[in-house]
C-alpha cells in the first residue's frame, strides 16, 4: 500500500511539473531541496540575530492547481511521504493556498506557492521566502498581524500624499550626504502625519510592522547589498508612485524603505518596533523632528514640499485623474 502511495504522488507531481517546470528541465524534487537548503542556510547563517527569534522551521510548496505540495520536513501526523529528500503529500482541501503563513497538523508552517518561486533568481526567491517565514514567527517577535484599514490612500488625497512620500523616500534612499538623507526622509514624515490627520482612522503603521518588516527582512537577508537592495527599492518606489491604489500593498515598498532608511542614520530600531513603536515615530525621533501643533501649519509645511519636488503638476494631474 505504502509503495502505492509513493507512485502515485510521483505521479501527480511529474504531471503537475510537465506543465509548470518542464523548460527547467530538472528534477522539481531536487529543486526544491535546493530552495530548502539556501533558505536554511539563510536562517542558520542569522541564527535570530536581527529579530531575536529564529526563522527556521516548517515550510511547504503548494501546487495551486491540484494541491500537492513539497516539504522541507515531516508533518507531525507522519503523511507525508519522503522522497529524494524532501516530503509530498497533499494539502487538505479545507486549507487556503496563498503566500502566507498557516497552521496545519500543530505547527507553524511557511506556506508560497511554487509558481511564484523563481527558478532563476536567488535573490527573488529566497526574498519571498524569508518574508513568509518571518511572517510565521512575527508574533514571537512581537509584532501583531493585521490587516489593512486604509481605504484613504485609494481615495484622491490620501492617494496623492501616501505617492509624494514615495518620492521623498525614493530621495533618501538615493542620497549620499547624511543631511540630505534626513531632510528627505523629513519631508516623508511630514507627508504621512498630515495625511494621517486627514484620515485618522487607519492603521497605516501597525500594516506596516506586519507586511513592511516582512519585507524588510526579506530584503536584509536574501543576500543582495546594500546598495543593490537601494537601487532595487529606488524602482520599485517609482513603480508604486505611479499607482491609484495603495490600500492593501503600500506597506510592501514602505516598510523596507523606512527599513534600509533607518539602517543608514542609527542603530538598535528594530529593538524599538519590537517593543510596539512605529517607524515613522522611530525615523522622527532620529531625524530630531517635530511637528507643528495643527494641521493648518502642517498643511502650509507640505506645500512647501510640494514646491520643494516641484510636484505641482503631478497634484493636479492626479486630481483631474480622480
Amino acid at each position: 500500500m505504502k509503495q502505492y502511495f509513493i507512485s502515485f504522488f510521483s505521479f501527480v507531481l511529474l504531471a503537475f511539473l510537465t506543465v509548470t517546470v518542464k523548460a527547467q528541465e530538472t528534477n522539481p524534487l531536487l529543486q526544491a531541496k535546493e530552495y530548502f537548503r539556501q533558505l536554511d542556510s539563510i536562517c542558520s547563517a542569522d541564527n535570530g540575530q536581527l529579530w531575536g527569534v529564529k526563522l527556521n522551521g516548517p515550510v511547504m510548496l503548494v501546487s495551486p492547481a491540484d494541491r500537492v505540495i513539497i516539504t522541507n520536513r515531516q508533518n507531525k501526523s507522519n503523511t507525508l511521504v519522503e522522497k529524494e529528500g524532501v516530503f509530498i503529500g497533499r494539502l487538505p482541501d479545507n486549507m487556503g493556498i496563498a503566500n502566507t503563513a498557516t497552521d496545519w497538523d500543530g505547527e507553524r508552517w511557511t506556506m508560497t506557492m511554487w509558481n511564484a518561486l523563481s527558478p532563476d533568481d536567488d535573490n527573488s526567491r529566497n526574498r519571498l521566502l524569508v518574508h513568509e517565514s518571518w511572517h510565521a514567527i512575527q508574533q514571537s517577535a512581537g509584532i501583531m498581524s493585521t490587516m489593512t484599514q486604509n481605504t484613504h490612500l485609494d481615495l484622491e488625497d490620501g492617494n496623492i500624499l501616501m505617492r509624494l512620500e514615495l518620492m521623498a523616500l525614493s530621495r533618501a534612499l538615493q542620497a549620499v550626504d547624511l543631511q540630505k538623507i534626513k531632510s528627505y526622509t523629513t519631508d516623508a514624515l511630514f507627508l504621512r502625519h498630515y495625511r494621517q490627520a486627514l484620515f485618522p482612522n487607519n492603521n497605516e503603521n501597525e500594516f506596516e510592522r506586519h507586511e513592511g518588516m516582512a519585507e524588510y527582512t526579506g530584503y536584509r537577508l536574501c543576500g543582495m547589498s546594500d546598495p543593490e537592495i537601494r537601487k532595487q527599492l529606488v524602482t520599485d518606489l517609482e513603480a508604486y508612485a505611479g499607482k491609484t491604489a495603495l490600500a492593501n500593498s503600500f506597506a510592501y515598498i514602505t516598510g523596507p524603505a523606512y527599513g534600509f532608511t533607518l539602517d543608514r542614520l542609527t542603530t538598535g530600531w528594530i529593538g524599538k518596533v519590537r517593543t510596539g513603536e512605529a517607524l515613522p515615530g522611530i525615523a522622527a525621533e532620529t531625524s530630531g523632528l517635530t511637528y507643528p501643533p495643527d494641521t493648518l501649519a502642517l498643511h502650509v509645511a507640505v506645500s512647501g514640499i510640494v514646491e520643494k519636488y516641484n510636484a505641482g503638476v503631478f497634484v493636479a494631474a492626479t486630481k483631474e485623474a480622480f
